[in-house]
């Protein structure tokens, strides 16, 4: 059967053999985009096994014209949103810390491991042109999409994605150079 079949026959009976067939055909392609994200064979494997946990009542919910490509774009989103999620945590301990860190000492703070990379990327990012500080800011720190950004700022979804593209560029030229000089 095709993917569109077997598509449709799942939305009429549920079986879960179906599910068990599309894991067969497609384990590989999910695990490979997992493993794009992830870097870590141990986190794409348990994200290509969420995708799969997930499958059966997202096909329930959605009308799928293009099986594959659907399926890897579901695979995308969600490593997508665990790294969203694991940099918001980042961001949140670095700032419970230096809150912590500044009630318990009044002196002046030096700068130290996680202070210092959150130091170091604030400065980098006031580096940047204000668009491309902008976008980057509305995407990695507030989760909004191109087009929620386009929206808020004003700009056209094209230089939403050139001003995030440029600014990702720049900012890792900055960090570079950063790192080149304190080895």
């Amino acid at each position: 059967m095709t993917d569109e079949e077997l598509t449709i026959r799942f939305r009429e009976t549920s079986e879960n053999s179906i599910i068990s067939e599309f894991f067969n055909r497609y384990i590989h392609l999910v695990y490979a985009v997992c493993m794009k994200y992830m870097r870590d064979d141990g986190k794409a494997r348990d994200f290509a096994m969420v995708v799969f946990e997930s499958l059966d009542e997202k096909l329930l919910r959605f009308e799928v014209t293009n099986f594959k490509s659907w399926l890897l774009t579901i695979a995308r989103n969600t490593c997508l949103m665990e790294l969203r999620k694991k940099k918001r945590e980042f961001l949140v301990d670095a700032n419970e810390f230096s809150a912590f860190h500044s009630m318990e000492n009044s002196e002046e703070m030096h700068l130290k491991d996680g202070d210092e990379i959150e130091q170091l990327v604030v400065n980098s990012l006031h580096r940047l042109k204000e668009c491309q500080r902008r976008c980057l800011e509305l995407m990695y720190f507030q989760d909004k999409s191109y087009r929620e950004i386009a929206n808020i700022t004003g700009y056209s979804l094209k230089e939403v994605k050139s001003y995030i593209q440029n600014g990702k560029r720049n900012l890792k030229g900055y960090l570079d150079t950063y790192n080149e000089k304190n080895g």
